[in-house]
């Protein structure tokens, strides 16, 4: 069996460690919750809009974990042409069977990402279609990612 890895096992730790500190938020929110519903915190206009923002920020820091976890980091090329999709963590995403067409698809954009200062890079994942069904795999840099491409392109029907 070969491997096409994606990202290495740092993906599902960071998610592992982004979903702890994601409780913290969620019962962050749930808690200032119950004190403006009890009344022990004042709910003036000033504190409700800073608790929304608050539980947007909240929400959508647990909709980027649910899409970080929906990614491909490995694909598992058996011997008999049979791709196994997992995700970050393991966890098996999908299966395209032997015979069944399939397309691999080069993606790139620029993004910011903020290191003590911002600056711009070059993402880069691959879309696997197979019959309806489509996957994206965990993100990276073009040169950390290459060779996985290559190798599903190679094996595509």
């Amino acid at each position: 069996m070969q491997r096409a890895k994606f990202a290495g096992a740092e993906a599902g730790i960071g998610i592992i460690v982004f979903s702890l500190f994601y409780v913290f938020g969620v019962l962050g929110v749930l808690g200032v919750g119950a004190l403006l519903v009890t009344g022990q915190l004042h709910a003036d206009a000033g504190t409700v809009v800073l608790y929304a923002v608050f539980a947007v920020a909240v929400s959508w820091w647990g909709a980027m974990i649910a899409r970080e976890l929906r990614g491909v980091r490995v694909v598992e090329i058996a011997d008999d042409g049979t791709w196994i999709l997992r995700g970050p963590l393991g966890v098996r995403r999908g299966t395209i069977a032997a015979g069944e067409p399939r397309r691999v698809h080069d993606r790139q954009a620029e993004r910011w990402i903020l290191t003590g200062v911002p600056r711009k890079f070059t993402m880069s994942w691959a879309e696997i279609e197979a019959g309806s069904r489509k996957w994206t795999t965990c993100g990276g840099t073009p040169k950390s990612q290459r060779a996985a491409i290559e190798m599903l392109q190679s094996r595509v029907r």
